[in-house]
């Protein structure tokens, strides 16, 4: 499973499978944040690149 974080006011957690998962939800710079229109208008700003981290253990 591998989890991408977000820094900021809140920190949302968004699981996928593997990868490839991320890919096809992110495009291949699955490090650029996804950021719909309707959220960049209320955000004050934004991290412009995620990290990705692979969970070995979920508790």
């Amino acid at each position: 499973m591998i989890s991408r974080v977000w820094h900021g006011w809140t920190e949302p957690i968004m699981r996928f499978d593997n990868l490839d998962a991320v890919r096809v939800f992110a495009g291949e710079d699955y490090e650029a944040c996804v950021v719909p229109p309707a959220a960049r208008a209320i955000l004050s700003r934004f991290d412009q690149r995620s990290a990705h981290y692979e969970v070995m253990v979920e508790m």
